[in-house]
């Protein structure tokens, strides 16, 4: 499920990590920090699980084509649900990106979420 690394998507990057930032945020509603926890490319969209702020996983089908940004086969999990579906590898790199999340959190001023 979770393959590579766990990366911070930069929104000055590209404007890949902007579109994917854009479509997580019509999801989510909100976040500032997202971690990547799986980037799978298909033919004509891309698969993603992102890590919003410290407390939502996010897993969606991007289109490639097009400037306009709606995620399709959207599902959402608390982070402590989410868990439950991975591998203890998984697990551990789930828990570092929820680490990385509340330091960054952290240091933009904003309070940790309940768990």
């Amino acid at each position: 499920m979770m393959r590579g690394q766990v990366s911070l998507l930069d929104p000055e990057e590209d404007e890949r990590s902007c579109r994917i930032i854009r479509a997580a945020r019509t999801i989510a509603g909100h976040g500032k920090v997202f971690h990547v926890l799986a980037d799978t490319p298909e033919q004509c969209e891309d698969l993603l699980i992102l890590l919003v702020d410290e407390g939502l996983v996010i897993r969606f089908e991007l289109p490639r084509q097009g400037k306009a940004v709606w995620p399709r086969d959207v599902e959402t999990y608390p982070v402590n649900e989410f868990r439950y579906l991975l591998s203890q590898r998984e697990r551990v790199k789930l828990n570092a990106a929820v680490a990385s999340a509340r330091a960054v959190l952290s240091r933009l001023g904003t309070p940790p979420s309940e768990d």
